[in-house]
């Protein structure tokens, strides 16, 4: 299995062989709600880079759930924000999620066209690492959302994260493509004693902190709490997946 981490998506190729995967990685926070939503029972999320057509498509889908931000804001309108924390079972349970973002959304839209798509976080790191290693696509792409096509540290440690679990389920029978896996595999290891303090510490961590949002880093910065996989089933809508 090769391996490369991509440090936003600009650097994703225009075309996927057939045997490849890509994992979006938004650690803040985009990912790691999707997995809280799964969580609580979510039936669907479909992941929309503009606003304007979510709304179209909840108008034509009363009883769906709008979930977005911009710049860590709620959008006014939206039943939730980006917050993992401010969901129930009662809100989401067998629920579409509609759901837009600043960076995760348009992460998601670049790759949609891959034979393979999940997303991944902290919290379910793991279970995508065994998804993985019992699908055995030939090439993996890890796709940091980064912020508005910059460089994020969380979104490269969740990489370096999921590769470190990769290597320990299939004994190291992976194969490390490019200086950016390398990178991200050293700040994994540097700071995964600390998660919650590399959070606090990332640019958009102290944005999120300003926004009075601590917890959701404290919640974020968790591994392997959950077990579901989000995998896409058509371009941009993701269904949970649990492997027995």
């Amino acid at each position: 299995m090769k391996i490369s981490v991509h440090t936003n998506p600009s650097s994703m190729p225009e075309s996927f062989s057939q045997g490849s995967a890509a994992v979006v990685i938004d650690i803040l926070r985009a990912t790691s709600t999707m997995a809280m939503a799964f969580s609580l029972g979510a039936g669907s999320i479909r992941l929309f880079a503009r606003r304007t057509l979510l709304m179209e498509c909840h108008r034509s889908q009363p009883g769906s759930v709008m979930l977005g931000e911009r710049d860590g804001r709620t959008i006014p309108g939206f039943h939730f924000g980006n917050s993992p924390l401010e969901l129930t079972s009662e809100a989401v349970s067998g629920k579409q999620i509609l759901m837009t973002t600043t960076n995760g959304a348009r992460a998601v839209e670049s790759v949609s066209h891959a034979p393979v798509v999940l997303t991944a976080a902290f919290v379910n790191r793991h279970v995508i690492a065994e998804f993985l290693a019992i699908r055995q696509p030939e090439q993996v792409y890890l796709v940091c959302s980064g912020w508005k096509g910059g460089y994020s540290a969380e979104d490269a440690a969740g990489a370096g994260a999921l590769i470190h679990a990769l290597e320990k389920i299939t004994d190291h029978d992976v194969s490390i493509e490019n200086d950016e896996a390398l990178a991200a595999m050293a700040l994994f290891n540097t700071w995964q004693s600390d998660l919650h303090g590399l959070l606090r510490r990332c640019s958009h961590g102290k944005r999120l902190i300003r926004l009075g949002t601590d917890n959701d880093l404290r919640w974020c910065s968790k591994l392997d709490c959950i077990e579901i996989v989000p995998l896409q089933t058509s371009p941009g809508c993701f269904s949970p997946v649990v492997i027995s």
